[in-house]
C-alpha cells in the first residue's frame, strides 16, 4: 500500500512540473485564437505566399497561384510542382500545438521569430486570409516554433505520427517549387513515340499512327500484341516528371554532356502536332539515376531510372 502511494505522489508531482515547465505563470489551457494553427478547408486555398525574413528584413518572396484544381503557377510566371504544393497544404491541415511554452522558453522563441522567420500568407476563395510565421526547429528536437498573426505568442508545433520537422514542407528553393516536367501526353492524344540510342548505335524504333482510330504501327510493321501495347500506353496517362533541377549542384555538366554522344533520346508527339524530345545520358556516379534535358529547355535533370526506365521498352515487348 505504501508503494502505491509512493507512486501516485511521484505522478503528481510530475504532473505539476510539467505543467509549470511548459504552461508557466500564463494558465493550464489553450486559447482557440492562439492555437488555431490547422488549416481546415485546403480545397479553397487560392494563393500561398512565403517570404523569408532574415534579420528582421524579407530576403525573398515565392507566390504560389491556383490555376486548376490541382494546378498552380510559381510567382505568375512558371508552373508550380503540384505534389509540393499538396504537401504544404497537408501539413498546414494537420500541424497542431505540440507545447505551451513557459515565459522565458516564449521569450527567446519571440527572439527567435525576431530574427528570423518564413511568413506563410494563405488566401481562401471566401476573401479569408491566416498568416503564420514559423521559425527554426525547436533545439530540443520537439517540434517547430510558430506563432500565428494577432497571437500573442509562439508554440511548438508538429503532425501526430509524422517522424522530423515541418519546416522542409516549406522549402522556398525555386527549384523545389517548379515543376520539373519531362512530358505530359495522355494516350489518347499520342501519335507516335520514337526512341534512338547515339552512343550504343542500335537502330532506332518507331511507334506511330495516322490518328486516333487507326492501327498503331512499329517500325512499319502492325503491333501484334495488342494487349502489351495497351499496357504500355496506359503508362502516359499521367504526367512524368524528372527528380531535380541539376544546374546548381553540377555547373557546366549540360554543356560538357551536349559535347557526347547520349545513351537515349526518347521523342513524342501529339496527334496536334506537339512534340517533345528528352535527351539523356546514363551516370557512372549514381547508376540508378540519369542526366538529361527537355530539348529547347537549358536545365540539366535529374533522372531516376525506375521512373524512365518503363518507357524505354524493348519492340519485342509488342511481338507475340
Amino acid at each position: 500500500m505504501r508503494n502505491i502511494w509512493i507512486l501516485l505522489l511521484v505522478l503528481v508531482v510530475g504532473l505539476a512540473a510539467y505543467f509549470t515547465f511548459f504552461h508557466g505563470q500564463s494558465g493550464t489551457s489553450f486559447s482557440q485564437a492562439e492555437v488555431n494553427f490547422a488549416l481546415e478547408d485546403t480545397a479553397s486555398v487560392q494563393e500561398i505566399i512565403l517570404t523569408s525574413v532574415e534579420n528582421g528584413t524579407p530576403e525573398k518572396r515565392q507566390k504560389l497561384t491556383r490555376i486548376g484544381a490541382d494546378s498552380w503557377t510559381l510567382n505568375d510566371s512558371m508552373h508550380a510542382f503540384a505534389p509540393k504544393v499538396r504537401q504544404m497544404l497537408k501539413t498546414l491541415h494537420l500541424i497542431h500545438v505540440t507545447e505551451h511554452l513557459n515565459e522565458a522558453a516564449q521569450a527567446s522563441a519571440e527572439e527567435l521569430l525576431l530574427r528570423y522567420h518564413i511568413r506563410i500568407e494563405v488566401k481562401s476563395s471566401d476573401g479569408s486570409e491566416k498568416t503564420y510565421f514559423m521559425g527554426p526547429q525547436a533545439p530540443q528536437g520537439n517540434g517547430t516554433i510558430m506563432k500565428l498573426k494577432g497571437a500573442s505568442k509562439p508554440y511548438l508545433v508538429s503532425i501526430p505520427g509524422w517522424v522530423g520537422y515541418i519546416n522542409p514542407s516549406f522549402n522556398m528553393s525555386e527549384t523545389n517549387l517548379r515543376e520539373n516536367l519531362l512530358f505530359r501526353t495522355p494516350s489518347q492524344k499520342l501519335a507516335s513515340i520514337q526512341w534512338s540510342y547515339p552512343k550504343s548505335g542500335k537502330e532506332s524504333q518507331t511507334l506511330i499512327r495516322e490518328g486516333q482510330s487507326d492501327t498503331w504501327m512499329l517500325n512499319g510493321t502492325p503491333v501484334a500484341d495488342t494487349a502489351a501495347l495497351n499496357a504500355f500506353l496506359a503508362k502516359f496517362d499521367q504526367p512524368v516528371f524528372a527528380e531535380s533541377f541539376a544546374d546548381p549542384q553540377y555547373p557546366g555538366k549540360r554543356a560538357y554532356l551536349a559535347d557526347r554522344e547520349a545513351d537515349y533520346i526518347f521523342t513524342v508527339k501529339t496527334l496536334e502536332g506537339d512534340q517533345r524530345e528528352i535527351t539523356l545520358y546514363e551516370r557512372t556516379d549514381n547508376p540508378s539515376n540519369m542526366f538529361g534535358w527537355v530539348n529547347g529547355k537549358d536545365e540539366l535533370l535529374t533522372i531516376q531510372h525506375f521512373v524512365f526506365d518503363p518507357f524505354l521498352v524493348e519492340a519485342a515487348e509488342f511481338q507475340n
